[in-house]
């Protein structure tokens, strides 16, 4: 939750990773078990998968209501002729809804990756550390 709020870091990795350190943390304080590193993964994994359902659904609602791509601003337009690119035809092919869903499956996509691969590394430090030696 904590990434969501744009004060505190919007889309820190080190949420994430404190997200999935913290899930096997509580596991182990709840149940008294002391997990190995693969399951400390797995529950970080699981972790990232809640996250990522979480930061979907809210990402998917900003970008419908704010009208997606074709509500660009003129700043945001100034940029696309700073990269060379025709800002017309750029604008047009964005309007397009199969460009649109496209560009969200691709969000969503990489979001699910980067949502779930950091918590599995938290997860994965949380077991390690919780292990007595």
């Amino acid at each position: 939750m904590l990434n969501l709020l744009p004060v505190v870091g919007f889309g820190c990795p080190l949420w994430l990773m404190a997200a999935g350190f913290l899930a096997v943390y509580l596991y182990s304080r709840r149940t008294g078990q002391l997990l190995p590193v693969r399951q400390g993964m797995k529950i970080g994994w699981i972790t990232g998968i809640f996250s990522f359902v979480i930061y979907a659904v809210v990402f998917t609602i900003l970008f419908v209501s704010t009208g997606g791509f074709s509500s660009l601003n003129p700043e945001q337009m100034r940029d696309l002729a700073f990269f060379n690119m025709n800002v017309e035809e750029t604008l047009k092919l964005m309007q397009d809804p199969v460009v649109q869903a496209i560009g969200i499956l691709l969000s969503l996509f990489f979001l699910f990756v980067v949502f779930t691969l950091i918590p599995v590394l938290g997860g994965a430090i949380g077991a390690r550390v919780m292990q007595k030696d």
